[in-house]
């Protein structure tokens, strides 16, 4: 028997889709699989492009609920922003100070169980080839940070496999770089200013270090393999695809801090401390060492982004981006983005969530920096999988509160799944969040995902934008209702789905009684304050019978309503003699020194043309100055 909740795992990543957070995901679902607990993923792409750009990534982790979750991982080690994961480190610690176990991969937090894997073997295996197939004995050395657990761990065992093999280890030939793009210069400078000179070989502790060192030794006409030889211990071996690479998979990693937190639930000590594990590498020969000849490569020219996918996305079949940005209206634009999910594939379920409001003409000056989700959360898309074909759905009306993060998120199913939550933002514009859920299964997406989700993102800014300036173009902007030009647009449209339909149309003609006098002697300003007013006593009364309505402002002080539905005319008579209720409460109310007072008129039936809908207009419009007349007669100061 299933229980109502199944517990979750949350995992806090950058770039999930890459080889080595996906080893890390693989152990951390093996582990959380076995105890029948889902695993929930949030994720960020790559951390670089602007600042509003990454903040807008990051803003993914602003919803997370960590009441909702058993434990957290923390892969630390996959966001290389120090600013921001300083925010996250110290979220990790006040989580865990309210006793829920939280435990970090491949990064410190003071304080917390710290999970690193362990290179040693790789590195062995790289210098071991160097000495052996090769005959190298002066290896230099880059690893990370000066005092980060990973680097002085990775020299330590540097050191050791090079006094294994009697070779001599030069201070000089050792150096602390960044984990990413920016030490290469510094390093391949201080190699050719050292007593020794360039060595034979370099090896890096990670591939965007050896790259950078790549591109500083070619910058001076050294060349890799003719006068140097570069390797590299590697996350992901596709990111350094022409050097010598001794590839980690740190699937022990993940399933040792997820059982640690078992542990912690269990009640168990689980020390705070730093802990190696050691990891499953292949070594991977190539250009780098020498091992394979190929014709003269400039690899200075990248900086390790490769895209080997699916080309189905890439192919010169996808439009998708322009056919997005083509759509002229948002249930256009969805059915555009279900057409093209079929690219992401390997879904059971597919979610998107948006902000309340989000389709708003206001939404583009909103400043969503500070609370980039809203209270109340819109499931406006949903795509599943089943047997039958897919289930979609495009809607409006599914709203849940952003502490559920989804409805049914944590609802026990057949057996435990992955999910994905990714942000979907226009630079730091917050526009929502998608979900995958993938089921049982290891794998979030690939690289495909984050394409994908800029392309959707885009098309949403697009159509939001397009809104926008139709918004100023059809709209009044003093009293909020469609200005005449949206009247004459919108016409044929609820004519042509009337007849679609077989409905009637309701026209309401109205006007403020005594305008000018409130100008005369009470000023303009008093005179928009009554039209404003009029305006929301009309758009606030809705047509008995109407399956939708548009109101709209045609002159100074006249407006139209009108209705599509099954009309008589009790249902006019009772719309009129509200709003007129309405108009002296609201007088009463504002306490100005005027009465607020309207004159309505109405027509209608069936109107098949736009000629029939003129002649109704001038009905309407004559049945309004009769009751202008009446009304005067009977209140006339």
């Amino acid at each position: 028997m299933q229980n109502k909740d199944r517990q979750s795992i949350a995992v806090i990543i950058s770039k999930a889709e890459r080889k080595y957070q996906q080893g890390l995901l693989e152990g951390i679902c093996k582990s959380a699989y076995a105890k029948d607990m889902n695993v929930v993923v949030f994720s960020t792409s790559l951390l670089e492009g602007s600042e509003e750009h990454q903040r807008g990534e990051t803003q993914i982790f602003d919803l997370i609920n960590y009441d909702k979750f058993a434990g957290v991982v923390y892969a630390g080690g996959s966001f290389y922003g120090k600013d921001y994961t300083r925010i996250l480190e110290q979220k990790m610690l006040e989580v865990s100070a309210t006793g829920k176990p939280v435990v970090v991969v491949d990064s410190i937090v003071e304080g917390l169980p710290c999970y690193f894997n362990d290179d040693a073997n790789a590195l062995m295996d790289i210098i071991e080839h160097f000495v052996v197939e090769h005959g190298l004995e002066d290896i230099a050395f880059m690893t990370g940070f000066h005092g980060n657990p990973h680097a002085e761990n990775a020299v330590k065992a540097y050191k050791s496999i090079m006094e294994q093999h009697e070779l001599e280890v030069s201070e000089d030939h050792i150096y602390y770089g960044d984990y990413w793009y920016n030490a290469g210069d510094s390093f391949v400078e201080q190699l050719i200013g050292s007593q020794k000179g360039p060595p034979e070989a370099i090896v890096c502790v990670n591939e965007h270090m050896a790259i950078s060192v790549y591109q500083a030794l070619h910058k001076r006409g050294i060349y890799v393999p003719k006068h140097i030889r570069l390797a590299c211990t590697a996350n992901d071996a596709s990111y350094a695809p022409y050097l010598l690479v001794g590839e980690n998979s740190c699937a022990n990693v993940g399933y040792a801090a997820c059982e640690s937190i078992f542990c912690m639930l269990r009640g168990e000590e689980v020390k705070k401390e730093v802990k190696f594990f050691p990891c499953k590498n292949v070594l991977r020969t190539n250009l780098g060492c020498g091992c394979q000849k190929t014709s003269a490569y400039d690899y200075s020219k990248d900086r390790g982004i490769m895209i080997d996918t699916d080309p189905g996305f890439f192919g010169e079949f996808n439009f998708d981006r322009g056919e997005m940005l083509a759509k002229k209206n948002y249930a256009e634009l969805f059915r555009e983005f279900d057409h093209y999910t079929r690219y992401i594939g390997g879904f059971k379920e597919f979610y998107m969530c948006l902000c309340d409001g989000w389709d708003s003409p206001h939404f583009l000056i909103q400043d969503t920096r500070e609370n980039p989700y809203t209270d109340l959360m819109q499931l406006y898309y949903s795509r599943k999988e089943t047997a039958n074909g897919p289930q979609v759905f495009i809607g409006e009306n599914q709203f849940f509160p952003k502490e559920e993060m989804l409805p049914n998120l944590f609802d026990a199913s057949d057996e435990p799944s992955l999910f994905l939550f990714r942000a979907l933002h226009f630079l730091d514009r917050n526009y929502g969040y998608i979900v995958l859920n993938n089921g049982h299964s290891f794998k979030t997406h690939d690289i495909v995902l984050n394409y994908w989700l800029h392309d959707v993102v885009c098309g949403l800014e697009s159509q939001c934008r397009l809104q926008s300036v139709n918004y100023m173009f059809y709209t009044d902007i003093m009293t909020g209702l469609y200005n005449r030009n949206g009247f004459n647009t919108m016409l044929p449209d609820i004519i042509a789905d009337a007849q679609e339909k077989r409905k009637q149309i309701m026209l309401v003609m109205a006007d403020l009684n005594r305008l000018k006098k409130i100008n005369d002697t009470y000023g303009h300003k008093e005179g928009d304050f009554a039209i404003t007013e009029g305006a929301h006593l009309l758009q606030g009364q809705k047509m008995p019978g109407a399956e939708y309505e548009k109101n709209f402002r045609i002159g100074g002080d006249e407006y139209v309503k009108i209705a599509v539905g099954e009309f008589n005319e009790q249902m006019a008579r009772e719309f009129r003699e509200k709003l007129y209720k309405t108009a002296k409460e609201v007088s009463y109310r504002i306490e100005k020194p005027y009465r607020l007072e309207m004159s309505v008129g109405f027509c209608y039936g069936e109107m098949p043309t736009m000629e029939s809908l003129e002649s109704s207009l001038a009905i309407a419009d004559n049945f309004m100055y009769m009751e202008k007349q009446r009304l005067k007669s009977e209140n006339p100061v």
